[in-house]
């Protein structure tokens, strides 16, 4: 009898509105390679690049996948930015598909559908991400898969999808290991809210194993170098804090993700049906994990994005909502299309650099931190170039910053530099400059770094950079340090430092 209660859930599914979700999902990806190549790179792009072109199990900031993509995009678009960020155009496409498909799973209809891949479509966050390639821009995608496998699952409980669901997982581990606090969140949502039977299902522990197996070299190779991943946490607090406005920046993005109307209201309206809605009572496990997610996030002092993987499935709850219930008269004529048209114009608005480089402000670090890099790396060729040979040949090239160095990777062979080195983030950990190594050039706001470890240290060049970020890639100057104190195999250990 169960067997055919199982049964009968899993066939009951409206038709999926390919066209229309395609035409979605096309336009949105058309505006999104149209604005791939303004600006820049941004500065994680740069050390994305660096660190893929150095390959290994794990880096100190982040799992191997998105470095490695990085640098294979790069290379096979010969630095074009739209070739590098072609992935991510694909996956926020793919994430309005899937979003679709979620609400298909709920029961909703082609114009259920249709509103929530719009939903997703119009949104500011997935807009930026399709013009980055960043952890940013994978992880929303995947924990988006992950919920419409627990979705289907709670439909037709169907224990194989879980083992799907452990797969997908396991490529979001090589990305970014925050999805395994989505299963935190939601395994905690199940034990408030049902269905506990889940937990009893093996192949859900089964599937948890992949994603444990898989990864498994990388928390190898972050236990032997004392977790510098869990170190992120606090830095990453430390950054929303300084460049972000800290807590009040979180509110303030999530406000503003919510601008585009059509968006922001069915996000809102998909978590109050979730946790209210009899018809939707066996999906509510989602929207407390939600509800706990935006907690803890909030509570540390991350970012907003942290939060978006989730975004597609309460829009999928609201879609299905509006379509099934009906709606009060102030909503009924939000997920209309001149409602959605002003919501995309506003997200592009919101969103995206249409504006004139000279219109970018230096705190902009989303847009700031995406110019001057080749001027960065031009002054350092001409400060390395213009010492005399037998000096270069012992001069190492050090940067204060992680994103510094990412570009002089990027940029440097063109201009005949050596690999520069960082004592910062995941550059300290690709090691220290030879000991014989005896002077350097160090690109930096100020000589601090390195002041004590030298016997001179000389500023030679300013680094004029009109629209930057301070510290980060404007108001840097380069200075040669010579008359080593001690070899770098000594001070190095001294020198780390997470903080950007």
């Amino acid at each position: 009898m169960g067997a055919e209660v199982d049964e009968e859930r899993a066939s009951a599914l409206p038709a999926l509105a390919w066209q229309p979700i395609s035409v979605v999902a096309s336009l949105m990806g058309t505006v999104m390679l149209i604005f791939s190549s303004r600006l820049g790179y941004f500065g994680d792009e740069l050390y994305f690049i660096g660190a893929g072109s150095r390959p290994d199990v794990n880096f100190a900031d982040q799992p191997p996948l998105v470095p490695w993509l990085a640098h294979v995009m790069n290379d096979l678009g010969g630095g074009s930015l739209v070739v590098l960020r072609l992935p991510s155009v694909l996956m926020m496409m793919a994430g309005v598909v899937v979003t679709a498909l979620i609400a298909r799973e709920l029961g909703g209809g082609p114009g259920a559908q249709l509103i929530a891949a719009g939903a997703f479509a119009v949104s500011p966050n997935f807009l930026i991400g399709g013009t980055l390639l960043a952890t940013s821009t994978v992880d929303p995608l995947l924990w988006t898969v992950v919920t419409w496998l627990l979705v289907r699952w709670v439909r037709g409980r169907d224990d194989k999808v879980l083992l799907w669901a452990g797969a997908v997982t396991a490529v979001g581990i090589q990305a970014k290991y925050l999805i395994a606090v989505l299963w935190v969140v939601v395994l905690v949502g199940v034990l408030v809210a049902g269905p506990r039977e889940l937990l009893r299902r093996p192949l859900l522990w089964v599937g948890a194993a992949i994603p444990l197996v898989t990864g498994l070299p990388g928390l190898i190779w972050q236990a032997n170098r004392g977790w510098p991943g869990l170190e992120m946490v606090g830095v990453v607090s430390q950054d929303v804090a300084r460049f972000e406005g800290g807590r009040v920046g979180f509110v303030v993005t999530l406000l503003q993700n919510s601008l585009p109307i059509a968006a922001g209201a069915l996000l809102f309206f998909g978590l109050w049906r979730v946790l209210r809605s009899p018809g939707l009572r066996e999906y509510r496990f989602l929207g407390w994990a939600v509800v706990l997610l935006v907690a803890l996030v909030f509570a540390l002092g991350l970012r907003m994005y942290h939060v978006v993987g989730l975004f597609g499935v309460l829009w999928a709850f609201g879609a299905v909502e509006v379509e099934r219930t009906g709606v009060s008269r102030w909503f009924r004529w939000i997920p209309t299309m001149p409602v959605f048209l002003v919501s995309a114009f506003l997200a592009v608005f919101v969103a995206l650099p249409w504006y004139p480089e000279s219109w970018v402000k230096d705190d902009d670090l989303l847009n700031s931190g995406r110019l001057g890099w080749p001027t960065v790396a031009g002054a350092v060729a001409l400060a390395y170039h213009q010492l005399p040979p037998e000096q270069a040949e012992h001069t190492a090239i050090v940067t204060s910053v992680y994103w510094q160095a990412g570009a002089l990777d990027t940029f440097g062979p063109d201009l005949g530099l050596p690999a520069p080195y960082s004592p910062n983030r995941g550059y300290y950990y690709f090691g220290a400059p030879p000991d014989s190594a005896t002077s350097a050039l160090l690109v930096a706001p100020d000589r601090t770094m390195l002041d004590g470890h030298f016997d001179t240290v000389t500023k030679v060049a300013d680094i004029e950079v009109p629209i930057g970020f301070p510290q980060l890639n404007k108001g840097l100057s380069v200075y040669l340090c010579e008359g080593q104190v001690e070899p770098w195999s000594k001070i190095w250990p001294g020198l780390r430092t997470m903080v950007a």
